[in-house]
């Protein structure tokens, strides 16, 4: 959404202005406001939300730099911004400026990199293809103290001569009983620099990060997700419609020589060993059975900067000492070093029909996440359609989808349907297997959760300047907390027009409402939502209001406020 107080406006402003200006001259009025609504000032609301990937795990920073690559220069912040990007509390509102055209044939695609301390870097690829989808994609970052499950961490400090290593052996937990990684750096190995310099330091800090297969958590936290579209093939050249890989494991090697504050090392004069134990239940898509010792595998690193895959080499899998399976490859630079079969585009598009007993007319379960898995649950490719692409996604009984590109190569597949918390207890329903090249349409069932008491709930929100009499309504994301059940899949997060939307609410459930705007972030204290109390809404950090139960049209009229005393 476009920031209403910043240049983007000045033209519209002045010329209102001067025309309250010249009528003041006739007639002088005291008490005038600029009513401005935004919802022409931009396209494709977008909402990128982080969240800490194990959900007992610190809360993501309240405020967080990101790094937009945006190669047309049509994304802006809700704030207008087109250089610098902030998430506040884990919330990035995004948007298209005016003039941008995106469509299944043109989409706008561009890269997020977040990087907070203490959490492992993570590149997001956007694909938008409407300029009136309403996007929502969720993010979870891998904090180094507390990983989500499946996933394991090393950060270690080791000693150096002069830039030199002695033999060193970093054994990263292990993600599961199978599923091991060791990194073994050699003797006499020189650390360098991005310009290839050794780099003349005593100590090596190393910030390792194992994700196994294992854990549905682990796949949603996959470092730059599993349908790469800026990646190089083992000839050398990019893939054109980009790629779709099946996991086999990952490592992530990010380190410091001199110290937490020292040189990053992007090199070594000598290659780094690493063996990363396999999962045995893991089905090779390419075989449709159980992995075995001799299966080959791809080998690809993930620029961590431009999100940039690049096929490496492949390996075999071994049978290390103990028993347990195993693959061995070689680092020559650092990055997220993954293992992985892939498959190119099918050359056909598929439907996704989503039948839902027991859901009443007009309901959607809101936070759902439905998309193409392999026989294992990995996550192969999400949909989006003409009101909606995300993550997660809103479903109704009869809801209908195509994911405009399935992977070709990697065996029969199915869609899966999750609820909101994305682990493996969430798994709601699947299709049965089915070979993706020759199915046009799959149908997927569902039996709806119990519904709880639901009020119809309008929800007006203006912003007010006081400094200059304005009064906007904003066009942006208002983020709905159930605080009496936080996974209730009733509402979550909703994209306001002109400050108003539409929701169902859970009665008895108490509530918090949030939205970012003008670069702050603004949220409600709690409130319970009934027929009969009609509370005042407090403020937690701004934002306040009232909410009063209209009986004739059985409607809860939810009004809120939040002010700003600088708007320049």
């Amino acid at each position: 959404m476009k920031k209403i107080f910043k240049p983007a406006l000045s033209a519209m402003c002045f010329a209102v202005l001067l025309s309250l200006v010249i009528y003041a001259c006739k007639k002088p009025t005291e008490g005038l406001e600029l009513i401005i609504k935004t919802d022409a000032l931009s396209k494709s609301p977008t909402l990128i939300e982080y969240v800490n990937a194990n959900p007992r795990g610190t809360a993501i920073p309240a405020k967080m730099a990101v790094t937009i690559t945006d190669p047309l220069k049509v994304v802006q912040a809700e704030d207008g911004a087109t250089t610098i990007f902030t998430a506040y509390n884990g919330l990035l509102p995004l948007s298209l400026i005016r003039t941008a055209t995106p469509s299944v044939a043109t989409p706008v695609k561009f890269t997020i990199t977040a990087a907070p301390a203490g959490f492992l870097s993570v590149v997001s690829t956007i694909n938008i293809t409407s300029d009136t989808a309403a996007i929502n994609t969720v993010v979870p970052l891998i904090e180094y103290a507390r990983p989500p499950a499946g996933t394991s961490v090393l950060v270690t400090t080791t000693a150096l001569t002069g830039g030199t290593s002695g033999l060193q052996t970093l054994n990263i937990p292990a993600t599961a009983p199978t599923e091991a990684c060791t990194i073994t750096i050699a003797a006499g190995t020189q650390v360098k620099d991005k310009n290839g310099s050794v780099i003349n330091a005593n100590s090596l800090v190393s910030n390792i990060v194992h994700l196994g297969t294992t854990t549905q958590d682990a796949y949603n936290a996959f470092p730059g997700g599993f349908n790469p579209s800026n990646i190089i093939g083992p000839d050398g050249s990019a893939i054109p419609k980009g790629a779709t890989f099946v996991t086999a494991g990952l490592v992530s090697i990010r380190m410091l020589a001199g110290g937490t504050s020292g040189t990053a090392v992007k090199s070594f004069s000598k290659p780094v060993t690493v063996n990363m134990g396999i999962n045995p239940k893991l089905i090779n898509p390419l075989t449709g059975v159980l992995v075995k010792v001799g299966d080959v595998i791809p080998i690809w690193s993930l620029d961590e900067d431009s999100g940039q895959w690049t096929y490496e080499a492949t390996a075999k899998v071994i049978k290390n000492a103990d028993g347990s399976l195993a693959i061995v490859f070689s680092v020559s630079h650092l990055s997220a070093w993954n293992v992985d079969w892939y498959g190119t585009a099918c050359g056909s598009s598929l439907s996704v029909t989503v039948k839902i007993s027991g859901l009443p007319t007009g309901l959607g379960l809101d936070g759902y996440e439905l998309f193409l898995a392999t026989a294992n649950d990995q996550y192969l490719g999400g949909l989006y359609t003409d009101n909606s692409w995300s993550h997660t996604v809103t479903l109704y009984n009869g809801f209908m989808a195509t994911l405009p590109v399935v992977p070709a190569n990697l065996g029969n597949v199915k869609m899966v349907i999750y609820s909101r918390r994305g682990d493996p207890t969430s798994k709601i329903s699947e299709s049965a297997l089915f070979n993706p090249c020759s199915t046009s349409s799959i149908p997927v069932s569902m039996t709806a959760p119990l519904i709880p008491d639901l009020i119809k709930s309008h929800i007006n929100l203006v912003a007010k300047c006081t400094s200059k009499q304005i009064v906007a309504y904003p066009t942006a994301w208002l983020v709905l907390k159930d605080v009496t059940d936080p996974t209730a899949v009733i509402t979550a997060n909703v994209h306001m027009v002109n400050g108003i939307v539409d929701v169902k609410l859970i009665s008895g459930h108490t509530y918090t409402l949030g939205t970012v705007y003008n670069g702050r972030s603004f949220s409600s204290g709690s409130f319970k939502v009934d027929r009969t109390s009609n509370p005042q809404i407090p403020s937690s950090t701004g934002l306040s209001g009232t909410a009063v139960y209209d009986a004739p049209s059985q409607t809860l009229n939810i009004n809120t406020l939040f002010t700003l005393t600088s708007c320049g």
